[in-house]
């Protein structure tokens, strides 16, 4: 459970895989926003970095440090703010592989 004088960990996941986008600038501006009323840490995940590193290994020990350093940001946080593009009806097949990497607390 959070408390309430401590700092809140926020992730903050764009899953489009091109440069800045409109998905990133959203995510970003709502961490900005609960930044202006508590304590935050906030750590920002691009796919458009990490995205073509996820499909170059069959296990999570393989994963480049970079993104073993983001899935562990993930599983830690004690919140995420997600933002991804629509792709054809659904997100984009990486960020549906990414997700089923890592185990998310329920909230």
């Amino acid at each position: 459970m959070f408390k309430k004088n401590s700092t809140l960990k926020i992730v903050v996941v764009s899953g489009g895989l091109g440069g800045l986008s409109k998905t990133e600038a959203l995510v970003s501006t709502i961490a900005e926003e609960i930044s202006k009323h508590t304590a935050v840490d906030i750590h920002l995940v691009k796919f458009s970095e990490i995205g073509m590193l996820v499909g170059q290994a069959l296990y999570r020990n393989e994963l480049p440090k970079l993104v073993q350093n983001c899935l562990q940001a993930i599983e830690n946080a004690d919140a995420l703010i997600i933002g991804t593009p629509v792709y054809r009806a659904s997100f984009s097949g990486i960020f549906k592989l990414t997700n089923s990497e890592f185990s998310v607390k329920p909230v």
